[in-house]
């Protein structure tokens, strides 16, 4: 838990002891014979600092902002020593509110001379802006495009925290590296991931450096999720390793006595069973059907509610 939740624990505690009686009273409508999976497709953690990729990636000449005065290597040097020093946070009272405030995503950017952004802090990614691909693309070529990519993430993975000097990335993947399908292009090129301390990427273009203190969210998501499983013929008091969301649909359908389709993603959870049976797998022919929900528009003010909501949700910058 974040330190500066430390004053509402108990509310925590409460708040969990709920969600517990809640899942008890489901329990007891559906009856003691049923299976309970408890399921999330991340974790979540407490945040301290954030970390301006879109600021890294300026001042390493790979993006341009429109109308944007660069700030002298002293004045980072300043910043730095500050971060360090500062442990109550006073520097919120010495930098104007102006000078912390973010840009919505993408904007404010001179796409004619940019190679590469993040488009927000959800998507925890780059965009490489490729000619032919992107709208006003520059960066020429496949082989132009691979430098960049290795460039980027060598680079990425050198990048420490002034207060500890150690990396803060863990890993940094090309989306083809962790995801295939014909939907793969809409990903960031890039996805970071950092490691365990507390990190938030931001893609704000408005503070003056690259590191910050988190202070508008304690907590936010963090890349393990949630699996719990219980009822008649589950393997009680154990844990399991190495598995990932695309593993439990597969497991369901085993569950319920249904083959497992062979082009499905993902594996059936065997060793949550005390009693295996063999995966029954199945060709499956997937046809394209038009159903109403295909046909479904909105209007212009319905799509807009919809966008506020998914910002709020912190899934739109």
């Amino acid at each position: 838990m974040h330190q500066s939740a430390a004053g509402i624990r108990n509310r925590y505690r409460e708040y969990f002891e709920l969600i517990d009686r809640l899942v008890g009273e489901i329990i007891g409508v559906a009856g003691t014979s049923s299976r309970v999976f408890i399921i999330s497709d991340h974790g979540f953690g407490p945040l301290y600092k954030q970390f301006y990729i879109n600021k890294w990636l300026h001042q390493r000449g790979l993006l341009t902002p429109e109308g944007y005065t660069n700030l002298s290597k002293v004045q980072r040097s300043i910043h730095n020593f500050i971060l360090r020093v500062d442990r109550f946070n006073l520097r919120r009272l010495i930098f104007p509110a102006t000078a912390r405030q973010r840009l919505k995503p993408r904007a404010g950017i001179d796409w004619s001379r940019t190679q590469a952004c993040m488009a927000s802090e959800s998507s925890a990614g780059i965009f490489i802006n490729l000619e032919g691909r992107d709208l006003q693309g520059i960066v020429r070529g496949q082989e132009a495009y691979h430098v960049l990519c290795e460039y980027l993430i060598r680079e990425l993975l050198q990048v420490r925290d002034p207060e500890t000097a150690e990396p803060i990335f863990s890993r940094v993947s090309k989306a083809t590296e962790l995801w295939w399908g014909d939907k793969v292009a809409r990903l960031p090129d890039l996805l970071v991931e950092f490691r365990d301390g507390g990190y938030e990427a931001n893609e704000s273009l408005q503070f003056p450096y690259l590191f910050d203190r988190k202070q508008a969210r304690s907590g936010g998501h963090a890349l393990k999720g949630v699996f719990v499983a219980s009822g008649p013929n589950m393997v009680k008091g154990s844990q399991i390793e190495g598995h990932n969301l695309m593993d439990v649909a597969p497991t369901i359908l085993h569950l319920f006595g249904l083959p497992v389709p062979k082009e499905m993603d993902g594996r059936v959870m065997e060793e949550i069973f005390e009693e295996r049976r063999k995966v029954q797998l199945t060709e499956t022919v997937v046809g394209k059907r038009k159903t109403r929900r295909d046909q479904q528009t909105y209007s212009l003010e319905e799509q807009k509610e919809i966008e506020e909501r998914l910002r709020g949700l912190g899934y739109l910058g």
